[in-house]
């Protein structure tokens, strides 16, 4: 078995809601096996109100150095580790601020450090975070004057995303149902948006992201849903693994159970990135093979 992650190496040392340094956790890779691996660090924060609740310590100055500091270290790992494992310098995009995030995504995407992109949506309501706690999550719900409200928003946000930023990997499409449970199904009229955002994807060429957290973490399934996964599929989007690594006992956790997922889809293989001549190439790799 040779396994990939292409969302994922948030480290401590560049990530304060992670533990270990980005070097522990490559070093973890290699151990488990790992033919490539993504190292996505969350794109920076550049106004006060918008700082996470571990990093009102923090500047947004701050926690821009901090971040050119993992583009830094991650390059330098990559090329440490070429002889072991193909590694690749990527960033995990968001959507504030919400009136120059395009702006700012777009000069990271256009550094030459980064390889790739994982587009993500950890906000709603004008900027408020819906993936902290389920507490913040139920005030945005009133903010949209109901579930179904917020969640059609939501895969609009996603939609707007894609259209503008055009990604490589979605992120986590489904984290609104972050608190939801196990089981949790969205509704009909949530599911019309759901079909037109999976339509942003294939329009733009992106891969989906089978995120493991919350299975790494038993507190709900795989993202995307079975539903989702199942639609993506029948529209011939790839996809591909992310552990979503915090830590470096995150490496690898929770992989089996994406593979397993993806295959109940109805997918035969999945999307793995290789160096070629010093260029990321994806390539896809039947299930057998993983």
């Amino acid at each position: 078995m040779s396994l990939f992650s292409f969302h994922g190496g948030h480290s401590g040392a560049y990530c304060r809601h992670a533990k270990d340094t980005l070097a522990e956790m490559i070093e973890r890779a290699i151990t488990l096996g790992f033919c490539s691996y993504g190292m996505t660090e969350h794109s920076p924060i550049y106004r006060t109100e918008d700082l996470y609740f571990d990093q009102k310590h923090q500047t947004p100055a701050q926690v821009q150095s901090e971040f050119d500091q993992f583009l830094n270290e991650a390059t330098r790992l990559k090329i440490k580790h070429t002889e072991e494992i193909d590694l690749f310098v990527g960033v995990e995009t968001d959507v504030i601020p919400l009136d120059c995030y395009v702006e700012k995504m777009q000069a990271i995407k256009a550094d030459a450090r980064v390889e790739y992109t994982v587009g993500s949506m950890h906000h709603l309501a004008g900027g408020k975070p819906l993936d902290i706690c389920e507490e913040e999550l139920d005030a945005i719900e009133k903010d949209y004057g109901g579930v179904v409200e917020m969640e059609k928003a939501y895969f609009v946000a996603v939609r707007e995303m894609i259209e503008n930023l055009g990604p490589t990997v979605v992120g986590h499409i489904d984290l609104i149902r972050k608190y939801r449970g196990k089981g949790y199904i969205f509704c009909d009229e949530v599911i019309v948006e759901i079909k037109k955002t999976l339509e942003a994807v294939k329009e733009y060429g992106c891969i989906l992201d089978v995120n493991c957290a919350l299975a790494r973490k038993g507190t709900g399934d795989i993202y995307p849903a079975m539903g989702i996964l199942e639609m993506a599929q029948g529209m011939g989007i790839g996809v591909t693994l992310g552990d979503d690594s915090h830590s470096v006992a995150d490496v690898g956790g929770g992989l089996a159970e994406g593979i397993r997922v993806v295959a109940g889809a109805g997918y035969g293989g999945m999307m793995c990135a290789k160096r070629v001549d010093d260029e990321m190439v994806w390539v896809e790799v039947g299930l057998g093979e993983i």
